[in-house]
C-alpha cells in the first residue's frame, strides 16, 4: 500500500505545472543554473551546499495534491502497526521533552493523524492544524483546519512551550516565512520541535535518487547544519537532535541490487551494518531537533 501511494503521488504531479527556484533559501545566494546534483532534478548551492528541487509544483498544484484522495490514503497508512512504530521510535525524544520541560500548552502544525498530540497527556493543552478531513477524524485533540481559523480562536490569543513542526517543513513553499509566523505564538522560554528528512542519512547515500525522500512534494533537502542556520535567522539555537529511522531495510536490499521499497516478506541482515551503528552515527533517515532562544 505505501509503494502504491508513492507511484499515486508520483502520478499526480505527473505533467502539471511547475516553477524554476534559482535562489537558495539558505544562503540567498541566486543560481542561473545551480549545480545538478546525481545528473536529476536537485539542484546544489555551490556557497553553503543546501539541496532542493530545482523543478518544483506551483504552490496551486501542491493545494490541490493535500486535498486530493491521495493524501487520505496516506492516513490509513499511517494507522498501521508499523507505522506508528514508526512514529513512536521518531516521537520518543520529543515526548521526554515534554516530561521533563514540563510543557503545559502545545501547538501541532501539519499535525496529521495526530499520532504525537494523542499520546500526551490529557492534562496539556493540545491543539493542531491539519489540512486533511481524513487524519483529521484521528485527532483526539483540539484542530483547525487551517491557520487563519486558528489565529482567529481562542486558541490563537495563547503562548505555547512548544510547537512542533513533524515532517511539515519539506513541504512548505517558504518555511522561513513559516518559522516567522508561528514564532509570534511561542512562549520567549519555549521550543521549536521539527522533523525532517536527513539529506546525509547512509539511505540517500545508497539510495541517492531512489531514495523517497526525493518525492515530488518535498521541495527542500536539509542536515541538521542547514536546518540550523534556517532557525537562526529567526534567533533560534539549535538545543537538541538526533536522528531516527535507520531504513536498513531499503539500504541492504539496494546492496543486493533488489528494488529497495520492495517487500521481500522477510528482514535482510549484515553482519557490517545494523540499526544501531546508523544511529548512533547520526545517519537515521529523520532528523528530530528542537531550537530555543
Amino acid at each position: 500500500m505505501k509503494s502504491k501511494f508513492f507511484k499515486d503521488t508520483k502520478m499526480f504531479f505527473k505533467g502539471r505545472e511547475t516553477e524554476n527556484v534559482d535562489k537558495c533559501i539558505i544562503c540567498g545566494e541566486e543560481h542561473l543554473p545551480p549545480e545538478m546534483i546525481y545528473d536529476m532534478n536537485i539542484a546544489q548551492c555551490d556557497s553553503c551546499g543546501f539541496t532542493w528541487l530545482y523543478n518544483q509544483p506551483t504552490q496551486k498544484v501542491l493545494d490541490e495534491y493535500y486535498v486530493s484522495g491521495i493524501t487520505d490514503n496516506w492516513s490509513i497508512i499511517k494507522e498501521t502497526s508499523d507505522e506508528k512504530r514508526r512514529q513512536s521510535e521518531k516521537y520518543e525524544l520529543l515526548w521526554r521533552y515534554v516530561e521533563e520541560n514540563k510543557c503545559e500548552k502545545i501547538l501541532d502544525v501539519g499535525c496529521g493523524n495526530g499520532y504525537f498530540l494523542n499520546k500526551i497527556d490529557s492534562s496539556v493543552v493540545k491543539i493542531g492544524i491539519e489540512p486533511s478531513g481524513a487524519a483529521r477524524n484521528h485527532c483526539k485533540f483540539g484542530i483547525y483546519e487551517s491557520f487563519d481559523k486558528f489565529k482567529d480562536s481562542l486558541h490563537g490569543k495563547m503562548k505555547y512551550d512548544m510547537i512542533t513542526m513533524l515532517g511539515v517543513l519539506e513541504h512548505l513553499k517558504d518555511p522561513s516565512a513559516e518559522i516567522k509566523k508561528y514564532s509570534e505564538f511561542l512562549h520567549e522560554d519555549g521550543a521549536f520541535a521539527v522533523i525532517v528528512p536527513n539529506v546525509n542519512s547512509l539511505a540517500v547515500q545508497v539510495l541517492e535518487t531512489a531514495c523517497c525522500t526525493y518525492c515530488p512534494q518535498h521541495l527542500w533537502y536539509y542536515n541538521i547544519n542547514t536546518l540550523g542556520h534556517l532557525f537562526y535567522e529567526h534567533g533560534f539555537e539549535l538545543d537538541k537532535w538526533s536522528t531516527a529511522e535507520s531504513e536498513l531495510q531499503p539500504i541492504l536490499k539496494k546492496l543486493r541490487g533488489l528494488d529497495p521499497y520492495i517487500d521481500l516478506g522477510f528482514p535482510l541482515t549484515d553482519r557490517d551494518i545494523d540499526t544501531t551503528k546508523i544511529l548512533k552515527n547520526m545517519l537515521g533517515y529523520k532528523i528530530i531537533a528542537t531550537f530555543k532562544k
